[in-house]
């Protein structure tokens, strides 16, 4: 069965908290941070924001998860413009929004992988905020 990996915004504390992963609907490797350590099962559900990672890695290798905020860089042979948008899962699959259209990842492969090869992660709708 295939790990199930998140990262968590505590919402009370505002931190966020990588590298949650669900195996057969428990959790398991929940980060101690600290001295004091942090449990999810010490908080309700209203008080965090569960990402689920999307599988898909940016330019520089890093994991993309749900919220994540990434800036794609135009280059030669392809269409779009420069833009930054969040990525989030919509019905069928990842999507970036941006200010003015989506783009859509789970179609072409050829696309999403031209597409990540120029994608940078920049921050998250959460550390943002």
């Amino acid at each position: 069965m295939r790990d199930i990996l998140f990262r968590v915004w505590d919402k009370n504390e505002k931190l966020m908290y990588d590298a949650i992963v669900i195996q057969r609907n428990e959790f398991v490797g929940v980060p101690v941070v600290g001295g004091d350590g942090w449990e999810l099962s010490k908080r309700k559900m209203q008080d965090v924001e569960l990402m689920q990672s999307t599988g898909l890695k940016d330019k520089n290798g890093v994991l993309i998860y749900e919220g994540d905020i990434v800036k794609y860089t135009k280059h030669e042979g392809y269409i779009l413009e420069d833009f930054v948008g969040d990525f989030r899962y919509i019905q069928f699959g990842y999507m970036i929004k941006t200010p003015t259209f989506w783009v859509e990842l789970s179609r072409i492969d050829e696309l999403k992988k031209d597409l990540l090869g120029h994608l940078e992660i920049i921050g998250n709708i959460y550390e943002s905020n």
